[in-house]
């Protein structure tokens, strides 16, 4: 797969860093790979379209997660196992389920994504889940995973410290083992051997089971009867008796440690393969169900999305009708306000320098420009009624800057400094996104360097949309078209009666924009 990186900045510039957040987490990436991008469409249109599929590709996501913070665990005592028993089979569970669904759906079977995930579950279904796994499991556990309850009897002194201890049932069954009696100071054997041989500990679970009795001796005792999970927590009895949580903490683990240990050893084994198997397609459900969320949200806002029609990298093609920034489009309180407009980097020019009186939405359009060729090459349906786009290389921006007085460099320099990293990564195929650049000196001396950055650009047959307020550079346009070869540069300019919206061509000098300029930077020397 080929992959393309892009400044960090870009997602900023173009705001779309918190929209997409949950999408670029899953570290999938750009790809200029046409055949990658057709992958990701596919398997995007088949789990937005089968709802079902979608939410078995949740749990099963969901299931691998808790398996990777599992792994993280190195020991394990058994009240942490009584947790996790029942997660493997619950994997199981999901890919089975997974499998079954891509199965039966006709969209899921011509995705190859997909379809490499279904096989992936049957392989490891059959090979770490082998058909005697069930028969295996139980014999490794040994009863321990039907262990629901404990019924303990404590002896105390008169500071309320335990003496000694003993399991009296487990499951409400006696437990007669003497091995399993604990003892704390000097008790008589007599007492322990009471204590652990006693049968009678069903009349005993519900007697006093929150306090304190007092034996025949007058040495109090308690007696407590929660299930095991309780227990282990120490909810109940830790409130009354800190010393209790300590004793248990070390008890019931010694009953188990070796068999817990064992048990947790299997399976530790059986999840570093799993994990280490689904580790790509775990990047895969995550990036498919965060892109699917965002389609939804952009469906229930009544917002137009559309996969485009993949062209080839070396027709150089990114049209789009319809089209919308989508951050900005969802930030709006009245949606049908939003203004939609056309994108065409063929036809009309490869490098448009678009004009237009500030606040028109110059900057927005600049923006939808940029998210319809990212949504496209992440793989993403994109933000438009309709789109036909070749992948490119690189994608490079460079924005208009406030000086950093604490810089050793002025405006200019830093402008240069930007404009000159963003041409830096210029490739093949790139496009590039300019948002009055070069402002940081005069308007002629800002005119010439902006003809040769230009020039540059043509050269190299990027594509590019170049918003600016140097009018005078629009008058260079022709002269610069018939001198060198490569890429056509045109005009664009918001419209004089509908704001946000762009029109092609250049627009007339006594426009409202050119009088704003004049005004602006003319009369008062602003950019001097």
């Amino acid at each position: 797969m080929a992959r393309i990186s892009v400044d960090e900045k870009l997602w900023g510039y173009m705001m779309l860093d918190t929209l997409l957040k949950p999408v670029l987490d899953s570290d999938i990436g750009l790809t200029n790979d046409a055949q990658e991008i057709d992958r990701r469409n596919a398997a995007l249109k088949a789990l937005f379209a089968e709802k079902a599929l979608f939410e078995r590709c949740k749990n099963l996501n969901d299931k691998i997660n808790q398996l990777q913070e599992l792994m993280r665990i190195h020991e394990m005592d058994a009240y942490q196992l009584f947790s996790v028993l029942p997660l493997f089979q619950e994997i199981r569970l999901c890919m089975d389920a997974m499998c079954k669904g891509i199965a039966a759906s006709d969209a899921a079977l011509q995705a190859p994504d997909l379809v490499e995930l279904k096989n992936l579950c049957s392989s490891i279904l059959q090979e770490e889940y082998k058909p005697d796994f069930d028969w295996r499991w139980n014999q490794a556990l040994s009863g321990l995973e039907d262990l629901h309850s404990l019924h303990y009897r404590f002896y105390l002194n008169s500071d309320l410290q335990v003496t000694h201890y003993a399991l009296l049932s487990l499951n409400q069954k006696p437990f007669k083992a003497r091995n399993a009696l604990w003892q704390r100071g000097n008790t008589a054997r007599r007492d322990m051997e009471v204590l652990a041989h006693c049968t009678s500990a069903r009349e005993n679970m519900h007697h006093q089971a929150e306090g304190f009795a007092a034996n025949g001796g007058g040495i109090p005792s308690f007696s407590a009867v929660r299930s095991a999970r309780t227990l282990f927590r120490g909810e109940v009895i830790n409130a009354r008796l800190p010393d209790l949580s300590r004793v248990l903490t070390a008890a019931i683990p010694s009953l188990y440690s070796k068999q817990t240990q064992t048990v947790w050893s299997m399976m530790r084994e059986l999840g570093r393969r799993i994990l280490l198997r689904m580790a790509a397609q775990g990047q895969r459900m995550q990036f498919w169900i965060s892109a699917v969320t965002l389609m939804e949200k952009l469906q229930a806002a009544k917002l137009p999305w559309h996969f485009a029609r993949i062209r080839p990298a070396s027709e150089r093609v990114c049209t789009a009708l319809a089209a919308y920034h989508p951050a900005a489009a969802l930030a709006l309180e009245q949606p049908e306000r939003l203004v939609y407009n056309k994108i065409d980097l063929t036809s009309q020019g490869a490098i448009l320098l678009l004009t237009g009186a500030n606040g028109g939405g110059k900057t927005t359009y600049l923006r939808t420009v940029g998210a319809v060729q990212l949504f496209f090459q992440l793989g993403l349906p994109v933000p438009a009624q309709q789109a036909e786009i070749s992948p490119v290389d690189s994608i490079v921006a460079a924005f208009s800057l406030k000086e950093d007085t604490g810089l050793s460099s002025g405006k200019l320099g830093q402008e240069l400094l930007a404009v000159r990293e963003a041409l830096a990564g210029l490739r093949g195929e790139s496009l590039v996104l300019f948002n009055e650049p070069i402002t940081g000196t005069s308007i002629s001396e800002c005119c010439l360097i902006s003809q040769e950055v230009l020039a540059v650009l043509k050269v190299l047959q990027a594509r590019c949309i170049w918003v600016t307020h140097l009018f005078t550079l629009l008058d260079q346009i022709a002269d610069i078209n018939e001198r060198l070869p490569g890429a056509k540069v045109g005009y664009m300019h918001i419209s004089e009666t509908d704001a946000y919206r762009v029109e092609f061509g250049r627009g007339p000098d006594s426009s409202h924009a050119m009088t704003g300029y004049n005004r602006t930077v003319l009369d008062k020397g602003t950019h001097r």
